[in-house]
């Protein structure tokens, strides 16, 4: 099979350690970032798959051109979509040309199929070129990497009248390996998303602050239990006084805090980084009749 991935190849950006993962199944994937794509000439050359992460940033005659030379069109969404800004209608009138969407904003399908579009949750991963457990690095109580959207900017004003808590992520310092150092450093990383009341959807920062040997609490979300045991590889909260509770006990109870880091670490490394996801991708492919053969 010729496959081509179109997406944002810059340092760091996920469609690398994707890319990376697929090939290391033995599936040479061509590798076309979006600002420099020849359109004319990509659709002359015959790929049998397209997976992309921006069907929303190419014309719809474009993707209609590759369905009619007989492509599968794949889209793959590592952020929440539906119900974010205008995501849902500025994502939604695309998708519907392409045989399959993979994303991570929930177990329910419902907003997809109202559209006709054929969709399945797919989790996010890391890549452990990039992230993975180091020594050292600034000390600190809690910290958060990310934006301070949302609900989460009064929170943070919060935690730092009652702790050593540090805001990171603001201006591209933690991307990356930069990431790493950050998490090392922290007794307690914090994990709350954008929205903590949608099933099935959390930030890939719980992937990666856990790959990072991090410690991470995370506000309680439907499913999260089905890949990381809360207690044995994180911990979650209910409200916020939960969450400062929590933060007072495992500040106090370092062994058990370093366990559950440990167990969490190990969890992500085996089970969730993009090689392991790429041999989902490839077996749901296989099941579609796309590819003829397993990895």
């Amino acid at each position: 099979m010729r496959a081509a991935y179109i997406g944002n190849f810059s340092p760091y950006h996920t469609e690398v350690g994707v890319a990376d993962a697929l090939e290391r199944t033995g599936w040479p994937v061509a590798r076309y970032h979006l600002k420099s794509l020849g359109q004319e000439r990509f659709l002359c050359r015959g790929y049998e798959l397209v997976l992309t992460t921006t069907p929303h940033l190419l014309p719809d005659e474009f993707w209609a051109g590759l369905k009619a030379r007989g492509a599968v069109l794949v889209a793959h969404y590592f952020d929440w979509i539906w119900g974010l800004q205008n995501r849902g209608s500025a994502y939604g009138a695309t998708l519907p040309l392409f045989d399959l969407t993979l994303s991570t904003d929930g177990f329910d399908s419902k907003e997809y199929e109202e559209r006709g579009v054929r969709r399945l949750y797919f989790p996010q991963g890391i890549n452990p070129k990039w992230h993975f457990a180091v020594s050292g690095g600034p000390e600190c109580d809690v910290a958060f990497i990310g934006n301070g959207n949302g609900e989460r900017s009064g929170l943070f004003d919060r935690l730092r009248k009652r702790y050593d808590f540090r805001h990171y992520g603001q201006h591209n310092e933690a991307r990356g390996p930069a990431r790493n150092p950050l998490v090392a450093g922290a007794k307690v990383m914090l994990c709350t998303s954008y929205r903590n009341d949608v099933p099935g959807y959390w930030s890939n920062r719980v992937y990666q602050d856990l790959a990072g040997g991090g410690f991470v609490l995370h506000a309680e979300v439907e499913g999260l239990e089905r890949y990381f045991k809360p207690g044995v590889h994180l911990d979650t909260w209910a409200d916020e006084g939960e969450l400062f509770e929590k933060i007072d006990y495992y500040l106090s109870n370092p062994r058990t805090r370093e366990q559950i880091a440990r167990a969490g670490h190990r969890e992500v490394m085996k089970k969730h980084t993009w090689c392991t996801r790429a041999e989902e991708m490839w077996e749901i492919f296989r099941e579609l009749g796309w590819c003829p053969t397993p990895t």
